[in-house]
């Protein structure tokens, strides 16, 4: 009984310090962000090289405008905001001792998954080359040396211009025209992709500190119906492709991140139970982003193809086959990012 009583009084304990340390706004965006991302990937997986021409061409008709356009231009820069957002708390918490500190522990959590999982992937799929490795670019892990530039640059920014809040924003509108200008900086280790995305990380950044401000300022003036309106305009009706940096474009997906952690915030997660399921996608989401890229690819192989009838699928199942294939990329990746969390080379890799 006695044993009894305690678990009981440890796990509500538990689950208390869960509620207060968990941000469930964070854990939903960052799910957003993941299975948009899954999907997009999934239609880039139905051109040419990998179905038949004629279906390709019919996929091509239905959903590029919808998936090169809209939902991608708010995840992957919704991806590097959250990124920029908990960085900002971890800073002003002091959490990294040093620079050094900082270097090393962002080199375990990027670099080193980037060059173990290149190499894992060039070996798998008989595509070796020594590019990558100096670039800092491979498939869709370009965004992990990008990602590790993005925390440098701004370990050294908080430390000059963090307590004035005008030269903060002189330097978010900076990085957003510079993220409107080719790429200039050196092909090295991901470095030349840090201008084109550098812009996302420090308004997450931005929005960390000041989110009560901006918060406050949105209820008070009602301009979520204000963005709305900004939105269907720079985002639906003069859209932009994706990769295709422009000035509206980049307005509308701002407007439409900061009107999503918005809701994302209003909503009280706390006084809600907790989802393990929702816990569990986010805390495996890096892996997901890693693996599913692979996996769908695999999955339209020729050898899954003579095992499939997957182009009969694909042609004969229009609107359900990229939601099937995508949704079962999704849940394999997440099952082995679960099971691979589980180990300790695991969790250094992706933990």
């Amino acid at each position: 009984t006695v044993l009894k009583i305690s678990f009981s009084i440890l796990t509500i304990f538990t689950n208390y310090i869960m509620n207060k340390l968990l941000q469930f706004d964070i854990i939903i965006l960052r799910i957003i962000s993941i299975i948009i991302v899954v999907f997009f990937h999934a239609y880039g997986m139905t051109h040419a090289s990998h179905l038949p021409a004629n279906i390709a061409l019919e996929y091509k008709d239905k959903y590029e405008l919808f998936n090169q356009s809209y939902l991608i231009n708010i995840a992957m820069p919704l991806f590097t905001v959250i990124s920029g957002y908990l960085f900002c708390g971890q800073l002003f918490k002091q959490r990294y001792s040093s620079f050094i500190n900082l270097t090393w522990q962002k080199a375990k959590r990027l670099l080193i998954p980037y060059y173990f999982f290149t190499a894992f992937f060039m070996i798998t799929t008989n595509n070796i080359s020594l590019a990558p490795f100096y670039i800092g670019g491979y498939w869709h892990l370009w965004y992990l040396p990008m990602l590790f530039w993005c925390f440098i640059v701004t370990y050294a920014l908080h430390y000059i211009v963090s307590h004035n809040k005008s030269i903060e924003i002189c330097v978010l509108l900076l990085f957003f025209v510079l993220a409107l200008i080719d790429k200039f900086l050196p092909t090295f280790f991901g470095l030349y992709n840090v201008t084109k995305w550098y812009y996302w990380f420090y308004l997450g950044y931005i929005i960390k500190h000041y989110e009560s401000h901006i918060f406050l300022a949105i209820k008070q003036y009602h301009l979520i119906y204000v963005g709305f309106a900004v939105y269907f305009i720079t985002g639906v009706l003069l859209y932009s492709e994706y990769g295709k940096n422009t000035i509206h474009g980049m307005i509308a997906s701002t407007i439409a991140i900061i009107c999503i952690w918005y809701f994302a915030r209003l909503i009280p997660w706390k006084k809600l139970s907790i989802s393990p399921l929702l816990i569990s996608i986010s805390s495996c989401s890096f892996g997901i982003y890693i693996f599913h890229n692979w996996l769908e690819m695999y999955m339209l192989s020729n050898t899954a193809q003579r095992i499939f009838p997957i182009a009969s699928w694909a042609e004969n199942h229009i609107y359900l086959f990229p939601f099937a294939f995508a949704s079962i990329a999704f849940i394999i990746s997440w099952g082995m990012t679960w099971l691979l969390l589980k180990c300790r080379i695991g969790k250094f890799l992706i933990g």
